[in-house]
């Protein structure tokens, strides 16, 4: 066992590092279109459904724009990858219809629809440019085995405009939110009253999908002085009451000198208000730049990531407690850096589980576990196989089948360089 340098008394929790071996496999490796027409570059969360398999997106790949893929286990202990959606297979006067470049994971219904964002592509009127200003898209299972699944484009952004503003949003690069009612909830990147980001509304009614606009961030301000935050690169979350937490990855204080906010958003007779809960600001001993999503554990703290800051500028992990009350862990580079994506929380306790985009034993990003206590444990490092052939840089964080196996992908390596799919067994 090695163990990291310590942090300083300041900071509530320490973290340590253990050898110990895990039990690690790589599910699947992209072969890109070097092996036929296949995904390329997983990003974001998988998603799993009843029957253990597996749906997630490739940023590239396919007929180049990205894909959405299936990965269904077989009896043998093998996997079988299939394609269900090439991205851009409806292109028009330069555009994709159907949009292009998903940098986002999914979520899935009841009915075992999946939804999903893509970054550009939807409809010509982009004042932002030429590519469309993305997308929100369910797609369908096959009403019968073997069948094509449907991809129904819900809303193109930037149907609201003022100039070279998408007041309804533009860019979406993070995971949705479905609720009890069957409404979808997420984040723009840019756009907004603001130009700064945006969380939105989709509803479903007799003629369609209506999108509405929820909060608009930096609206009376102008970036980088924007007290309650811009450009979130996060989805939100909900609480037991239906309030929506999230993260910007920059703003949250008067000067213009904080990078990035953790708030919250309520409904009220109104409409909704944002308060900030957190803002990392100078000299980011607890982090800077939040680009996962929040996470509550069964007390009602809530976590999420930042990444870079911290005592190394590894980034962090840290817990907002109902109180207000911030506990962090910082990487060092020797545990990892970089974590891009939020923590998975076990419901049954506050242990919680993440990745790291960089550095590690291997260079390549790892898969650690924070217990109750605070203290951080390796569970696997990534580009310890000759050629990164075990994956390296995972984007996207981890699920569960509830078997109390964590499922995940990496950006890079495999057989062919274009990523894999990996399950861990802690």
């Amino acid at each position: 066992m090695r163990k990291s340098a310590c942090i300083s008394l300041m900071l509530m929790f320490c973290c340590t590092i253990s050898a110990f071996a895990q039990n690690y496999k790589v599910l699947y490796s992209f072969q890109g279109n070097s092996g036929g027409v296949d995904g390329a570059g997983p990003v974001g969360n998988l998603s799993v459904d009843n029957e253990g398999n597996l749906y997630g997106v490739t940023q590239n790949g396919g007929l180049g724009s990205g894909t959405v893929f299936e990965l269904s286990p077989n009896g043998d202990g093998t996997w079988t990858e299939k394609i269900i959606y090439d991205f851009c297979s409806n292109f028009v006067n330069q555009i994709c219809i159907d949009g292009a470049e998903p940098l986002a994971g999914l979520v899935s219904d009841a009915e075992g629809n999946l939804y999903g964002t893509t970054y550009v592509g939807g409809s010509s009127n982009c004042r932002v440019n030429g590519s469309g200003c993305g997308t929100v898209y369910e797609l369908s299972p096959p009403s019968a085995q073997g069948g094509t699944w449907t991809l129904t484009t819900l809303y193109s952004f930037c149907l609201k405009a003022s100039g070279t503003s998408c007041l309804d949003g533009n860019f979406p690069v993070a995971s949705l939110s479905l609720d009890a009612s069957g409404d979808l909830y997420g984040t723009t990147s840019q756009g907004g009253a603001g130009n700064a980001g945006a969380i939105f509304k989709l509803s479903s009614g007799q003629n369609g999908w209506t999108e509405s606009l929820l909060y608009s961030f930096c609206e009376d301000g102008n970036p980088p002085v924007c007290p309650d935050g811009y450009y979130p690169q996060a989805g939100v979350t909900f609480d037991a009451s239906g309030n929506l937490y999230g993260t910007t990855s920059q703003g949250g204080d008067i000067r213009g000198k904080a990078e990035g906010t953790v708030y919250k958003l309520s409904p009220d007779k109104n409409g909704w208000t944002e308060v900030v809960l957190y803002a990392f600001v100078p000299p980011f001993s607890k982090g800077e730049h939040p680009l996962g999503n929040l996470s509550f554990d069964a007390a009602g703290n809530l976590y999420g990531t930042t990444s870079f800051g911290g005592l190394a500028n590894g980034g962090s992990v840290l817990r907002l407690s109902p109180k207000g009350t911030a506990k962090i862990v910082v990487f060092n580079g020797y545990d990892g850096a970089s974590p891009l994506a939020g923590v998975l929380v076990n419901p049954k306790g506050s242990t919680i589980y993440g990745t790291t985009n960089l550095k590690g034993a291997y260079g390549g990003g790892n898969i650690f576990k924070i217990g109750p206590t605070g203290i951080e444990t390796v569970l696997y490092d990534f580009c310890q196989q000759d050629s990164c052939a075990d994956g390296v840089a995972p984007g996207g964080g981890l699920v569960s089948n509830g078997n109390n196996v964590l499922f995940g992908a990496t950006e890079r390596g495999g057989t062919a360089g274009y990523g894999v799919v990996y399950q861990l067994t802690p």
